[in-house]
């Protein structure tokens, strides 16, 4: 009789385990969410922008295991205006807030760190929040934040996780201007994805 009450008890704290087990398969794992955007360059014209974002879901035990999911890849391409005219593309660990063309040709694009190990990949330094890459030929070279003319601000769409992740909106659709104005106009949303905020470097002792 006790010999049964132990292999009950084994047999539904098995069920209990598989059961954890299972829940916990279906939390984790990873998120592709896709989209374009209308992107209005600093000389006024209108692009069409297509992006997407790669997360992967994360549990902070040191917050009382919360969970949530974190960015680890960004794509974006588009088809730029003359004196361009021809498809740009990138891909990689950062948030990009910045797809800009400037009059004599050159393009930038700026980006915010995803992660703590985004931001060790890129070497931020404690005082900038952001990554400046300057197009030249078919390569992305990395510039100094200072090197990004003051008059370029944020003008892609920073509302995407609340959006499609939090709100759970199905992915592919487009975002015209008037959406993307509204969403990015809401408070909540980081100060670092409206404006390129500049901190001065601590003086050295």
């Amino acid at each position: 009789m006790v010999g049964l009450l132990i292999m009950t008890i084994r047999c539904a704290l098995l069920v209990l385990l598989l059961t954890h087990l299972n829940a916990c398969a279906s939390l984790s794992g990873e998120k592709r969410i896709e989209w374009s955007e209308d992107v209005r360059l600093g000389d006024g014209r209108m692009i069409v922008v297509k992006r997407s974002e790669e997360y992967r879901h994360v549990v902070d035990a040191g917050a009382g295991f919360r969970e949530g999911w974190l960015l680890e890849q960004s794509d974006i391409s588009t088809e730029l205006p003359q004196p361009i005219g021809r498809r740009v593309s990138w891909r990689g660990s950062l948030r990009p807030v910045v797809l800009d063309l400037q009059p004599d040709g050159t393009v930038y694009l700026v980006g915010v760190p995803a992660s703590g190990r985004a931001i060790h990949e890129w070497k931020l330094p404690r005082h900038e929040f952001y990554v400046v890459l300057r197009l030249r030929n078919e390569t992305w070279d990395r510039v100094p934040l200072e090197e990004l003319p003051a008059s370029i601000q944020p003008n892609l769409f920073a509302s995407s996780y609340r959006l499609f992740i939090r709100e759970g909106n199905p992915s592919g659709r487009h975002i015209n201007s008037k959406l993307k104005s509204e969403l990015d106009s809401n408070p909540q949303v980081d100060k670092r994805y409206k404006t390129i905020v500049r901190i001065p470097a601590p003086e050295r002792k």
